[in-house]
């Protein structure tokens, strides 16, 4: 499949369901959900501990996302510099989703249409949480 990422390379990037990329995603899923729970153990502890935990969990989604989409796109050294520096954290977010998704077998309209269904769900509980908060003042 053929994936479009202009701020990186005018040429698409061709993205191969290979067992080798299936396994690196399961791997990089993987290692989030162990993150995860990491991050939810110190849910019970000080400030400055979640605080801390928080960080590093920013830090190893950052890191671990940038890892496994370099790695499935084959990016370069120089391809991997203009990616930290062009893309943005809800570009980089968006684009791992996407890969998973593809590697799991999905099509890019299906994609396209969970990523339009999110953004609608969210702007609908935004909408909600705004109605509710003026129903709240005016009363």
């Amino acid at each position: 499949m053929k994936l479009s990422l202009p701020e990186i390379r005018e040429e698409s990037f061709e993205v191969k369901t290979s067992i080798k990329n299936i396994k690196k995603m399961h791997a990089y899923q993987l290692g989030l959900a162990e993150h995860q729970e990491k991050l939810a153990s110190a849910q019970d502890g000080t400030l400055d501990e979640l605080t801390k935990a928080i960080a590093l969990d920013d830090q190893f989604v950052i890191n671990t996302a940038e890892k496994f989409i370099s790695e499935v796109l084959g990016l370069n050294k120089k391809e991997i510099d203009k990616f930290e520096e062009e893309i943005e954290r809800d570009q980089l977010m968006k684009l791992q989703s996407k890969l998973v998704l593809l590697l799991q077998g999905y099509n890019d309209d299906q994609i396209d249409t969970m990523f339009t269904e999110e953004v609608d769900s969210a702007e609908k509980k935004v909408q909600a949480l705004k109605n509710e908060k003026s129903t709240t003042t005016t009363n």
